[in-house]
């Protein structure tokens, strides 16, 4: 299953406390992507499959641009 981006409203433009609320939804909502990603990939490389990179460690954190 995979979990939908929060939708913006248009309330992010006009109120920064929704809009800070809007950010911090979108930064979780991407640390659990990145996280479940992380999960599929140690899942792939423990059945087997050879991957050209390796899987982030299970206490990893996302890497900052």
């Amino acid at each position: 299953m995979i979990e939908a981006k929060p939708p913006p409203t248009d309330a992010i433009l006009t109120d920064a406390k929704t809009a800070d609320r809007y950010n911090a939804a979108i930064e979780l909502w991407g640390e659990r992507l990145w996280r479940a990603g992380a999960r599929i990939c140690r899942a792939v490389v423990a059945d087997g499959m050879a991957l050209p990179f390796t899987c982030p460690a299970p206490a990893a954190q996302p890497a900052q641009p």
